[in-house]
Order: structure tokens, then sequence, then C-alpha cells
């Protein structure tokens, strides 16, 4: 905002060299603020993977009760 601000003044001089610069300064400055500010949060929330979203680990078909697959022993 004070940056924006200070370019106000600028804007207003009416100069052919530094209004049209600061118009562009300021357009970046807004815009830029209301992708950081408003845009992005929301973004973050959505595309982000979240803690309560993650997926239990699969456990395997061959384990027994406690999760650990049975030991196979080879044939003698």
């Amino acid at each position: 905002m004070t940056a924006i601000g200070g370019m106000i003044p600028l804007i207003m001089e009416r100069s052919p060299l530094y209004s049209p610069l600061a118009m562009v300064i300021v357009g970046g400055l807004i815009s830029s603020t209301l992708l950081a500010r408003i845009v992005t949060p929301p973004l973050y929330l959505l595309l982000a993977p979240g803690e309560a979203k993650q997926k239990k680990p699969k456990r395997s078909r061959r384990a027994g009760k406690g999760g650990v697959d049975p030991v196979v022993t080879p044939a003698e």
C-alpha cells in the first residue's frame, strides 16, 4: 500500500516518461497483491496434499494379524 501511495504523485504529475511507468508499477503491485493474498491460499488448500487426505498404507493380503508378512521357508 505504501508503494502504491508513493506512486500516486507520479501518476498525477502527467509526465510523459514517469506517469505511464508509475501506472504500470501500480497495476503490477495491485495484481500481485491480489494473487498473493486472495488467490493463492484457496488454491493451496485445494491442491496441496493435507494430512487428513492422506491414505493409510495398504496391508499385504498375505499379512497376518500383526500386519507382518509370514516367513516363507524354502522346501528342503
